[in-house]
């Protein structure tokens, strides 16, 4: 029973405030879970199910004491199936606090249930075409008015902060994603105990967001927080293993790597048994324990979850992001074994690939490019090397700045492939071009 999600005029709003996946994760994910919500008995659900709809249409023409009546009926269900504190107890005592406002209004608070009505559809037209601005503008335009009908401790104003944030974040504007997420979480915590879906969610997101921006102490707590509350809500599903899959990519960036590859192998055990053994997420979660034994230096044991990983993508889509990642991954491997033909085979059908995505003048087939040129002039191929060297040097020059630690490791790059060819003057002029010395350039062995 989708109780988080009713169809109620009270609930409006809740229109794209689903969980949003995180771009951060060590391997491009393949798809995010839903939210968590109630797996109810299904011995009320018909019943519950219609006098939600009942709710609902009383809500919609603004017969607010009706609607109040019927979601008293619908607590006394829920009441007995789950008892007294669960949340979805509480959702429905919330309903029924807001019909009852809601029966007080005038003309003018009517007139601004239309105007959030209004407000919310467009937002939600918005940002189903992906003009996120304007949707965000939509919810900006409908907060106050949501504060004004509903109070400023109220799920409608909690749910259009998770909206904020949501599309704050899908903008990649993650220092207002930061503001809205953390108003989110301390209204969720004046409305709510744990578990609650909202509440869950507020934790979640914050704990995304923080560690883009690099608190990963902070976003480790707050996931393990998300992650209790869904297990509470909804026991070890698809979405508890989302939600431990990102702690373990927190956990990773924080260097806590045994704790990482233990959150990974939980994720995988869940998807092999949710999804099946030929699942892309699976494949996805072994790339993710191969990047942590590639930090731990266990090169063997990577290059076995990565051959496992390719199996599966293979057996799915040959020609997809996941594929990529694991080229580049291997590529790592054969370089650490100095085998640099392989790792430039690897490096090849990553480049081919990224082009064939987005095109030669970006910053990740510019880092293609330069890994590809050193290992061609570990081999002396430096007829090869040098065009992938200036283009990356071209591309990140232009788009990362000069200063840039990538740009630096392309300049020192090729600087060496001029000097090994004869070519010094060339190689100084190249480095005072970029405001560098042959000292001050960083040396560049590794990739």
């Amino acid at each position: 029973m989708k109780l988080a999600n009713t169809i109620s005029f009270t609930l409006l709003l809740l229109a794209g405030c689903g969980g949003s996946n995180s771009k951060q994760a060590s391997a491009p994910a393949i798809e995010e879970p839903p939210r968590p919500k109630s797996a109810s008995s299904t011995t009320i659900e018909p019943r519950v199910t219609k006098l939600l709809r009942t709710a609902g249409q009383a809500e919609a023409e603004f017969r607010f004491d009706e609607a109040a009546t019927v979601w008293r009926e619908i607590r006394s269900l829920l009441v007995a199936q789950h008892g007294g504190g669960h949340w979805q107890v509480a959702n429905s005592e919330h309903a029924i606090a807001t019909d009852e406002r809601l029966a007080r209004l005038g003309p003018a608070g009517r007139s601004s249930l239309e105007q959030l009505r209004s407000l919310e559809q467009r937002a939600t037209k918005h940002s189903q075409a992906g003009a996120l601005r304007r949707a965000l503008k939509c919810v900006d335009q409908a907060r106050p008015l949501a504060r004004q009908v509903f109070g400023e401790i109220a799920a409608l104003p909690l749910r259009l902060d998770l909206m904020a944030g949501q599309l704050a974040q899908q903008m990649g504007e993650w220092k207002v994603a930061h503001v809205e997420f953390e108003r989110a979480l301390a209204l969720a915590q004046q409305l709510y105990a744990p578990p609650h879906p909202d509440l869950e969610l507020a934790n979640f997101q914050l704990g995304i967001v923080e560690r883009q921006a690099g608190d990963l102490n902070r976003s480790i707590a707050l996931l393990q927080l998300a992650r209790q509350m869904t297990e509470s809500l909804v026991g070890r599903d698809a979405t508890f293993a989302a939600r431990t899959r990102d702690l373990g990519v927190s956990l990773h960036r924080a260097g806590r790597f045994d704790e990482a590859l233990h959150e990974f192998e939980i994720t995988e055990q869940i998807w092999r048994t949710v999804l099946g053994e030929s699942h892309p997420l699976v494949a996805e979660c072994l790339v993710n324990q191969a990047v942590v034994k590639i930090d731990q230096q266990q090169w063997r044991d990577a290059e076995i979850k990565l051959a496992s990983a390719e199996q599966i993508a293979q057996a799915n889509s040959p020609s997809t992001s996941l594929q990529n990642e694991i080229w580049l991954h291997m590529a790592t491997l054969r370089v650490v074994g100095q085998d640099f033909a392989a790792a430039t085979q690897e490096l090849q059908k990553a480049l081919e690939f990224t082009e064939r995505q987005s095109g030669r003048l970006n910053p990740q087939y510019a880092h293609v490019a330069y890994r590809m040129a050193m290992c061609l002039s570990f081999q002396t191929k430096f007829d090869q090397a040098e065009p992938l060297f200036r283009h990356a040097l071209e591309v990140q020059g232009n788009l990362l700045g000069k200063s840039h630690d990538q740009t630096r490791k392309t300049l020192q790059g090729l600087a060496m492939l001029l000097q090994r060819t004869d070519r010094p003057a060339e190689a100084q002029t190249l480095l005072r071009d970029f405001s560098y010395t042959a000292t001050e350039a960083p040396a560049t062995t590794t990739q």
